[in-house]
């Protein structure tokens, strides 16, 4: 993409995003929460994830 295109790209979208820093909002999030949700792998994810834990 060329830095001509790059510059209008964002010049058009630059209205539509709000870019703020954590340091500055983090006091109005709320607090995380975890919550673990387990589900049964199909049969070609077991067989990716025992290749990825086993070599």
């Amino acid at each position: 993409m060329s830095q001509e295109i790059l510059k209008k790209l964002h010049t058009v979208l630059r209205p539509f995003f709000l870019r703020r820093l954590k340091k500055d909002v983090e006091t109005q999030l709320p607090k995380k929460t975890e919550k673990i949700i387990r589900c049964a792998m199909s049969r070609r994810q077991k067989y990716l994830y025992d290749e990825v834990i086993w070599h």
